[in-house]
C-alpha cells in the first residue's frame, strides 16, 4: 500500500443501492462487490495506527447480494502511542432489510471494552436508492438525519443534513457535481446554524482510472460514502474547508496508488 497523508472528516453521498431476495449464500450475486478493503483506502481519520495482530482489512458478510455484517472499525488508542486510534477486528456492524429500510447497528465482540449502540435507519425509494438516514448517535447525544434529492436521470445533486445536539442546530447543504464520465468531480458544502454561517467547504475528486467501480453496493457506509458515488475510481483527493469570513481554517490532499488485479480492477485487500 503506498498512501501519502490521510486526514480526519466525516462525509456522506450516494448511488444507486441494490436490494437482494432471500437466496442462500452460494447462489450467484447480480452486483459487482468486495468481500474486504484495507481500511485506509476509503475515508477514515488520518491519525490511526494499524494493529500487528490482525491484516488490518475490513471484511464483509453477504447474504445473496446483501450486506449483513461489516467487521472491522476503530477504538481510541493509548495517548501514549502517538496516535488517536487504532484499527480493531472486535467491532462489527449487524445490518438487517425490511420492507424499504435498512438497519444497522454497532457491536463489540469483547467482554474487556464497550461501544455505544449507535443505530443508522435508511430509507430507500422504489429504486433502491438512498432517501433519508437516521444516524442517532448515542455515545454523543447527536441525532443526524439527512434527506438525499436526486435529478431526472437519477444521480445524487444534495443532501441536506440536520443535526441536533441538546439545543444546538446545524444545517449542512451539499451539492454534487459530476464530470461528464458520471464520475463524482467536486462537492460544495455550507454549514449553518439558523440563518448564520458557520463554514463551507469544497471537496475536488481527481486522477480517476479506467476500471469499474466494484465498492457501489457500500453506500451504505460513511467511510464508502464517495467512493460509491462514479462510475471509476478516484485516486486524489483535495479538501478546502473555510470559516465564515472566507479564511482557510483546514486543507487536505489525499493520494493513494491501487494495486489492480489481472482484469484491470483494484484489490482493495492489497497493500
Amino acid at each position: 500500500m503506498k498512501k501519502i497523508s490521510y486526514l480526519t472528516i466525516t462525509l456522506l453521498t450516494l448511488f444507486a443501492f441494490y436490494s437482494c431476495s432471500d437466496d442462500d449464500d452460494d447462489d450467484p450475486t447480480s452486483v459487482e462487490r468486495i468481500d474486504s478493503y484495507y481500511y485506509r483506502y476509503m475515508h477514515y481519520p488520518t491519525s490511526v495506527m494499524n494493529n500487528q495482530d490482525t491484516d488490518n482489512l475490513v471484511k464483509f458478510e453477504y447474504k445473496g447480494d446483501d450486506i449483513i455484517k461489516r467487521t472491522g472499525g476503530l477504538l481510541h488508542a493509548s495517548s501514549s502511542s502517538g496516535y488517536s486510534y487504532v484499527f480493531t477486528d472486535i467491532l462489527y456492524e449487524e445490518i438487517s432489510y425490511e420492507n424499504n429500510q435498512i438497519r444497522i447497528v454497532s457491536k463489540i465482540d469483547s467482554e474487556d471494552y464497550s461501544v455505544a449502540p449507535n443505530e443508522r435507519i435508511i430509507t430507500l425509494n422504489n429504486k433502491s436508492q438512498m432517501i433519508k438516514k437516521i444516524n442517532n448517535r448515542t455515545n454523543d447525544n447527536i441525532v443526524e438525519a439527512t434527506d438525499y434529492i436526486y435529478n431526472s436521470k437519477d444521480i445524487l445533486i444534495q443532501s441536506i443534513k440536520n443535526k441536533q445536539y441538546k439545543n444546538f442546530d446545524l444545517t449542512e447543504t451539499s451539492d454534487f457535481h459530476y464530470d461528464n464520465n458520471n464520475n463524482l468531480d467536486s462537492i460544495i458544502t455550507v454549514v449553518k446554524h439558523l440563518d448564520e454561517l458557520v463554514n463551507n467547504t469544497k471537496e475536488v475528486f481527481l486522477d480517476y482510472d479506467n476500471s469499474p467501480n466494484l465498492v457501489k453496493n457500500l453506500i451504505i457506509f460513511e467511510e464508502s460514502f464517495y467512493r460509491a458515488l462514479s462510475q471509476n475510481n478516484y485516486s486524489k483527493y483535495q479538501m478546502f474547508k473555510y470559516e465564515n469570513n472566507n479564511n482557510l481554517i483546514l486543507n487536505r490532499e489525499d493520494i493513494w496508488n491501487f494495486f489492480y488485479d489481472d482484469s484491470g480492477n483494484i484489490d482493495f485487500s492489497k497493500y
